[in-house]
């Protein structure tokens, strides 16, 4: 794992020789907002290991297995909340392709992330005949033989709204 320096720049604070109280405050102030970006790197690489840990099987190939950011979160002895903050606009390269670390995370219905049933269903209708194409009946049920989950029909129209606005990565 290497984080991209060009946006996360080793930072340090030189210490000048007199200063008066203005300016040892500043000095105090600056160290401590060096200290805190370093921990904000820190936590991202953090991020990015239990995320490969977790994910592994997604590296190698496979679909995204179901995480949340509070399992991450746990992981790390951290709130929900700063990892939001922490992978908020923040992207991952790998042989893949690069990724939002949001993209990471995936619901699940039983057992099966949400990100696996629409890669499934992108597939599906990818090759259906988009004259005739499949109905929102015949897709649930195929996803639920398939993955052996139950699911409302509805989030098939969902899904398949989704496929049309913006493609699945």
């Amino acid at each position: 794992i290497k984080i991209n320096n060009d946006f996360y720049p080793n930072l340090s604070v030189s210490q000048i020789d007199k200063y008066d109280n203005f300016a040892k405050q500043k000095f105090k102030e600056a160290r401590e907002l060096v200290k805190l970006l370093d921990l904000r790197k820190a936590t991202l690489y953090n991020v990015a290991l239990v995320l490969i840990e977790k994910q592994y099987n997604f590296f190698m190939g496979s679909e995204l297995k179901p995480l949340k950011l509070q399992d991450v979160a746990d992981e790390l002895g951290f709130n929900e909340s700063t990892i939001s903050r922490a992978i908020s606009e923040k992207y991952l390269e790998c042989e893949r392709g690069v990724f939002a670390f949001k993209d990471f995370f995936s619901n699940s219905i039983g057992e099966v992330s949400t990100s696996e049933i629409k890669q499934f269903l992108k597939r599906v209708v990818e090759s259906e005949d988009k004259e005739k194409p499949f109905s929102d009946k015949y897709l649930h049920e195929s996803i639920e033989a398939r993955f052996g989950v139950k699911m409302v029909r509805r989030s098939i129209a969902k899904y398949r709204q989704d496929l049309e606005t913006s493609s699945f990565k």
